[in-house]
């Protein structure tokens, strides 16, 4: 396939990938980019504090869906054991 196809049957074929197929490293950045996008402002919506972003990667109050069911439960309970340098990180580096 060309990627640079702009007919979307081109790309039919393609199915993204489940479970232990997924790479840890992109697991890592899904987890670190969806903290920092919940800890951001945004123009829709405010920055969550560090608190309300985790309640929210446990389980999501909209969907119900929780975070080991997203990034699987070893990943998820590494981060719960680390949240707080998430935080420290995020607070030395917002600006």
């Amino acid at each position: 396939v060309d990627l640079k196809s702009r007919h979307f049957t081109d790309y039919l074929s393609f199915s993204p990938l489940k479970g232990t197929d997924i790479p840890l490293e992109a697991l890592f950045v899904s987890l670190a980019d969806k903290y920092d996008a919940l800890r951001s402002p945004r123009h829709y919506k405010p920055a969550f504090t560090h608190e309300k972003t985790i309640s929210i990667l446990q389980k999501d109050d909209r969907s119900g869906i929780t975070g080991e069911h997203v990034f699987g439960d070893k990943i998820m309970q590494l981060f719960m054991d680390n949240h707080l340098k998430f935080n420290e990180i995020y607070e030395t580096m917002k600006d």
